[in-house]
């Protein structure tokens, strides 16, 4: 479906989406914990997600760890895809 949307549109629905469901989102950070594969958060430097909230969700993710691109918001591979791995 995102691949027939531009960036914008994608990034709106995604938002309000993600900010009418809290009970949802809490729902799935309570098994954070039961992940057994390795995780890597990636988030940028002008992410929406408060820097707190970042570091809550990397702790509560055995092995989890986050890394910050440069120059993008939440959609990192979307809005600056050369920061992205390949």
């Amino acid at each position: 479906m995102w691949l027939l949307m531009s960036p914008d549109n994608y990034y709106r629905l995604v938002h309000r989406r993600h900010w009418t469901t809290p009970k949802y989102q809490l729902s799935g950070r309570a098994q954070y914990g039961q992940i057994s594969l390795p995780v890597t958060l990636v988030c940028g430097d002008q992410d929406w997600s408060r820097p707190a909230e970042r570091k809550a969700n990397a702790h509560d993710i055995p092995g989890g760890h986050t890394v910050t691109r440069q120059a993008t918001g939440h959609f990192a591979s979307l809005e600056n895809p050369k920061s992205s791995p390949a």
